[in-house]
């Protein structure tokens, strides 16, 4: 700034924040997070998921240690992008459920993009 001005500082700073969002939008696109939802209402969460994601959830049965409440452990894999999508289903079906997040590295199988998605509810890209 004091050997350019400001003009060419105030480039500087938009032209940054426009490449750092440019690879944030890339990078995030490829982040896959593995979700465990501790929950006693295990059905609900999984039809509301089902409306809003579409993504297959494992079920694996559970019990509480403490109260030996019998409950599930969903398992499901998401994109970064589907994060708040799933916390907000999860919180308003059961609040008193228990989400784990874990970063995912790699992946085999059938991952639906966002784009596969969309066909798959039969909508088109815009």
């Amino acid at each position: 700034m004091l050997f350019f001005g400001w003009e060419n500082a105030l480039y500087t700073i938009i032209s940054i924040y426009a490449m750092s969002r440019v690879v944030d939008a890339i990078h995030t696109r490829h982040q896959k997070l593995t979700a465990f939802i501790v929950t006693t209402k295990a059905d609900s969460v999984i039809a509301e998921l089902g409306k809003t994601l579409i993504r297959g959830v494992t079920i694996m049965p559970a019990q509480g240690a403490y109260e030996r409440r019998p409950g599930a452990v969903l398992m499901v894999v998401i994109s970064r992008y589907e994060l708040y999508e799933l916390e907000h289903v999860v919180k308003t079906v059961d609040p008193q459920s228990f989400v784990n997040l874990v970063n995912t590295i790699d992946i085999e199988g059938n991952f639906y993009d966002e784009t596969e998605q969309l066909k798959a509810r039969g909508e088109t890209s815009q």
